[in-house]
């Protein structure tokens, strides 16, 4: 009994991995986005000692507007940088735009590969994304 349920629940499981898997291969790039990049956090965890804390985005650049989320390790800016008080625009997967700290943020980079290149994308399902070259 125990053994088919265990059974089961890896069928299930496969089955729900292969599900995904082929819906995230219908998402794809529909274009690039002129005038703006890739960049990464600045403070990005290395797998030792204790994670960097979350880095904050704002609704705005002023030093009093309001936290709206937190930034992933990659993000997309403008190019060039706008920077006002200290912050630079910054889009969400969603769309939304929001602020973050100029400080918070470093050129792209891939640790494994430093010859990867990126480019910010419009995704298939309307989200942005990235577009990696290694």
């Amino acid at each position: 009994m125990i053994l088919s349920t265990i059974k089961a629940a890896l069928a299930a499981a496969i089955l729900v991995v292969s599900a995904r898997s082929a819906f995230a291969d219908d998402v794809h790039a529909v274009r690039s986005l002129p005038g703006y990049q890739c960049m990464v956090l600045a403070k990005l965890w290395d797998g030792e000692g204790p994670q960097p804390p979350a880095v904050h985005v704002f609704a705005g650049p002023s030093a009093n507007a309001p936290r709206v989320g937190v930034a992933g390790g990659s993000i997309i800016v403008s190019s060039p940088l706008q920077v006002i008080d200290g912050r630079t625009n910054m889009l969400f997967a969603d769309g939304r735009s929001v602020w973050i700290n100029a400080s918070d943020i470093a050129p792209f980079r891939v640790a494994s590969n430093p010859h990867a290149t990126c480019t910010p994308v419009l995704l298939s399902n309307g989200r942005y994304g990235f577009q990696t070259q290694h």
